[in-house]
């Protein structure tokens, strides 16, 4: 098959929440599936279940740098999917140029203290989420394949653990609330595992 074919049987084989490849900086890695914190964006799918909360992309930092709403992401991820964000590592992308008009800021601490900051202190959220690594590649686990575990995080949970004041959480509950994203997540909850 070819790549993509290859890389669309590895989601409908794990069903990841989010499903990457590797990159320059993880082709070291010696298992075929592991999991890092810091995926690149040229080259992932995101379940349809993770518009629940994860998608869209935080834009609030692009002012310095478009980097870090990739940031924002991985770190959101480790928080809600950790051991289901899965890495291909039979596969490798590629971004070998990157366009110099946009902001390129790399103060990596940045993005992902702003992404802490969802969470509530009082909540494992919390605890587990900062890394102490400002560009860590690796986050604890093993990669897991979704089975029957459903990746639409529940509201009730939200108001839990996250700060529902935060920027972030109203616009992914209000995002969730637009009726397409209603829909996708009413039809995933009905429709079997296979399909992305």
């Amino acid at each position: 098959p070819n790549a993509y074919e290859r890389f669309e049987q590895f989601l409908i084989d794990w069903e990841p929440a989010v499903g990457t490849v590797a990159y320059w900086w993880t082709l070291y890695d010696p298992t075929l599936f592991s999991i890092h914190h810091n995926n690149d964006a040229v080259f992932s799918a995101h379940h349809r279940e993770t518009l629940s909360f994860g998608l869209p992309y935080v834009e609030d930092l692009d002012c310095r740098s478009w980097y870090y709403s990739q940031h924002i992401m991985n770190s959101i991820n480790v928080m809600l999917y950790n051991t289901r964000r899965v890495q291909c590592n039979a596969m490798e992308a590629r971004n070998e140029e990157h366009v110099a008009l946009y902001n390129r800021e790399m103060k990596w601490i940045m993005p992902r203290c702003y992404a802490r900051t969802i969470a509530k202190p009082t909540s494992p959220l919390y605890r587990g989420s900062f890394v102490v690594d400002p560009n860590p590649s690796y986050t604890d686990g093993t990669p897991t394949k979704r089975g029957n575990a459903s990746y639409i995080v529940p509201e009730a949970f939200i108001r839990e653990h996250l700060d529902a004041e935060h920027p972030i959480v109203q616009r992914a509950l209000e995002f969730r609330k637009r009726k397409t994203v209603q829909h996708i997540l009413q039809e995933s909850r009905r429709v079997s595992g296979g399909t992305y």
